[in-house]
């Protein structure tokens, strides 16, 4: 029986489940870049990646933590920029 074990295997091993999901966060948010003229390789759809169901219920809550952490650092740096001053680091 498989009580309380969250989590699907995809057929992998635990370090290659890891860098898979890793990989396919870091795929998604680059979908999501401002493309130009010059990128030789532009998203076909934007915030879209090519995966089955399994691996994207996977994946959803480690993007979803990446986001939260991204917008709550965001509101702090926002309100470190009121104490920036111009000058260089290490000098007194």
């Amino acid at each position: 029986m498989r009580h309380r074990k969250r989590g699907r295997h995809l057929g992998r091993t635990s370090s290659h489940r890891k860098a898979m999901l890793r990989n396919m966060a870091s795929s998604l948010f680059l979908t999501e870049r401002e493309v130009d003229e010059f990128d030789l390789n532009p998203p076909k759809v934007p915030g879209r990646i090519v995966t089955t169901v399994a691996k994207a219920k996977e994946v959803r809550p480690l993007v979803e933590k990446c986001i939260t952490i991204a917008r709550k650092s965001l509101a702090h740096e926002e309100a470190a920029e009121q104490f920036a001053t111009d000058a260089e680091r290490g000098t007194a």
